[in-house]
């Protein structure tokens, strides 16, 4: 019901653009984010498979020697993988990180765009009072705070 307000509510097509752009902002913040936590669990497993099979390597009592060990580590390709795929996954989760802030960021100062130009995008009275439906939609629909500046 409200939502038909919002998308079909007289205002010029500037406001519904920013709108839209604000909404589809949030949503790649949050695909961004489910991404980033997803291979930050890979990576994390990874680490703790390297970890464990070092460990087990190590208390088998195989190695005398560090020497021993390093030659048994480079020796076969299989470890020399398992280690590539672990340090590949940790700077894959650094960059997702800073693309996903980068995003973060970028729909922060959208956001907090729309709210300092409330009173230019919401000029007349009539409009005011679709500011506050659509100030709500967007908080209960997506989880857009337009009120405050603040999170």
């Amino acid at each position: 019901m409200m939502e038909n307000k919002v998308i079909d509510f007289e205002s010029d097509e500037t406001l519904q653009y920013i709108l839209a752009s604000v909404i589809k902002r949030k949503e790649t913040v949050n695909k961004l984010k489910a991404k980033e936590k997803k291979w930050k669990l890979l990576f994390l497993a990874s680490v703790t498979a390297v970890i464990s099979y070092f460990f087990f390597i190590f208390q088998s009592g195989f190695f005398t020697t560090f020497s021993e060990f390093f030659s048994f580590l480079l020796g076969n390709m299989g470890h020399l993988m398992f280690l590539l795929l672990t340090v590949s996954l940790y700077f894959y989760t650094v960059q997702l990180q800073k693309k996903s802030e980068k995003a973060e960021k970028t729909f922060q100062d959208l956001r907090c765009e729309i709210i300092k130009r409330s009173k230019e995008l919401w000029a007349t009275p009539e409009t005011w009072e679709h500011r506050k439906e659509t100030f709500r939609w967007m908080q209960l629909t997506y989880g857009i705070n337009l009120y405050h500046e603040n999170k």
